[in-house]
């Protein structure tokens, strides 16, 4: 079964375990709650595609390809484990509001040096 084109199929909940999905294009498909279980998806295009719920455990896949995936939330990984969204981390000290209130207080300060040596 490799080499398939199956781009923007619907196989929400379809049984998929084991299969030989190797350099199949699986982009914008939704394979939610799709058990992949066991399937070689080697070089497969996962481009944009839904594996919300769906089963990879032991799934042959690379981290690349998962990073191209549209949903992960809900599916179990090939390790086994439930997938956790990655944290979301904020940038300190380098928003632009951030950066216009440093200004502004530093602007306060020079005005108030500037007054003080004017009287």
């Amino acid at each position: 079964m490799s080499r398939i084109n199956l781009c923007e199929a619907d196989l929400n909940g379809a049984d998929l375990s084991g299969a030989n999905l190797t350099k199949s294009n699986l982009s914008n498909a939704n394979l939610s709650a799709v058990n992949l279980s066991e399937a070689n998806l080697s070089e497969a295009d996962l481009d944009h595609t839904n594996l919300s719920e769906a089963n990879l455990e032991g799934a042959e896949v690379t981290s690349e390809q998962l990073e191209l995936v549209k949903k992960l939330e809900k599916a179990t990984m090939p390790d086994g484990k439930t997938y956790v969204p990655p944290a979301e981390t904020k940038p300190t000290g380098s928003s632009k509001g951030e950066k216009r209130k440093a200004t502004a207080t530093g602007l306060a300060a020079v005005l108030s040096r500037m007054k003080g040596k004017s009287d």
